[in-house]
């Protein structure tokens, strides 16, 4: 799992992650980077740990 930002300020996204490929993102305080990412996901597109926090 990564976490951009901080879930104690209440604003972050969370990154699940298997086989270094993006499964499933949560997020709070973050809706536009979520919205995008599923988007991705949903798209078929591979979003490695590496990439996750400038995706």
């Amino acid at each position: 799992m990564r976490i951009d930002g901080s879930p104690g300020a209440g604003e972050f996204i969370a990154g699940y992650f298997r086989s270094d490929r993006l499964i499933a993102v949560a997020a709070h305080g973050r809706a536009e980077k979520l919205v995008a990412l599923a988007t991705a996901l949903e798209q078929g597109e591979t979003i490695a740990p590496g990439d996750f926090a400038s995706a």
